[in-house]
């Protein structure tokens, strides 16, 4: 549902490099694209900001995955169908036309479209319809409509021991993105992904967020993470995360889908070994060892 078109970022907070406006994916992708941080406040003062009734905005370009933002309070065109989708619902009252279904949407609610699906969303004038939106133009055609209900996506047993975090896996649109929700208590510790992009959205808690190689201050970066925070994460980024309230709770969007995510992910010493000054490489680094 995100058009092809360049718009303004919506004053996101860039955790290196700087990008003022959305740029056309390349043929391929190259591992250049820059994490990112910002709140999904933002999104909505910069959705409401535009005064009309249904609005799509992108509003930040990565490797595998656009990241944009949707309002509805009426109804919002046929989506592009060029591209899967991940709609993340987090307020408001809607319904989804898509796949010969019609579906009610409230907050919390997980919408996948695969590529090719022909649909509307309508929302209602009083409550509008806000929705974070993942999109994959480079995934393939085909798949089922599925939205997961709130109790569903968000489910109350995802508790991390205390020290330890726990994973699970909601739902995947075949091809495009799986969807994960992480319960944290403790320490994420230090690690990169060869391969795929992250997309986190911070469901509840609060903690510190730690990008680069420690050890080297140009390439390190800590950033405070809260409840409706988003962050994007672009493959062989070592990154980190500490939580501070006692559990946090965050949905986790992956592209591409990986069958097992461990298989693409190495950890990454918390101090850099010498290398001159200069930040570790992949090939630096050892696989994480077998839970």
């Amino acid at each position: 549902m995100l058009r092809q078109r360049t718009v303004p970022t919506l004053g996101l907070v860039a955790l290196a490099g700087c990008v003022s406006t959305v740029r056309p994916l390349d043929p391929e992708p190259v591992a250049s694209a820059a994490p990112w941080l910002g709140r999904w406040d933002q999104a909505q003062e910069r959705l409401d900001a535009t005064g009309e009734r249904a609005v799509e905005l992108s509003f930040f370009e990565g490797m595998h995955m656009q990241i944009g933002a949707l309002r509805a309070s009426g109804r919002l065109p046929p989506p592009a169908e060029a591209a899967a989708e991940v709609l993340v619902v987090t307020e408001g009252q809607g319904i989804l036309e898509a796949g010969g279904q019609r579906v009610p949407l409230d907050p919390g609610c997980l919408v996948f479209l695969p590529k090719g699906a022909r649909g509307a969303l309508l929302g209602d004038a009083r409550a509008p319809v806000y929705a974070l939106v993942a999109r994959r133009p480079r995934a393939p055609v085909g798949g089922a409509v599925r939205v997961l209900r709130s109790e569903e996506a968000f489910p109350r047993d995802v508790v991390a021991a205390p020290g330890g975090n726990a994973a699970r896996v909601l739902a995947e649109l075949p091809g495009a993105f799986t969807a994960r929700l992480l319960g944290v208590s403790g320490v994420v510790d230090r690690h990169l992904h060869r391969r795929h992009d992250e997309l986190w959205f911070v469901i509840s808690g609060w903690g510190t967020l730690g990008v680069g190689n420690e050890g080297t201050a140009r390439n390190f970066i800590s950033q405070p993470l809260r409840e409706r925070s988003l962050v994007y994460l672009p493959p062989l980024h070592p990154h980190s995360f500490a939580d501070e309230g006692g559990r946090t709770i965050l949905l986790a969007l992956d592209a591409p889908p990986l069958p097992r995510l461990e298989e693409d992910t190495v950890a990454v010493p918390t101090r850099e070994k010498a290398n001159n000054g200069r930040p570790a490489f992949p090939e630096q680094v050892a696989p994480r060892p077998p839970r």
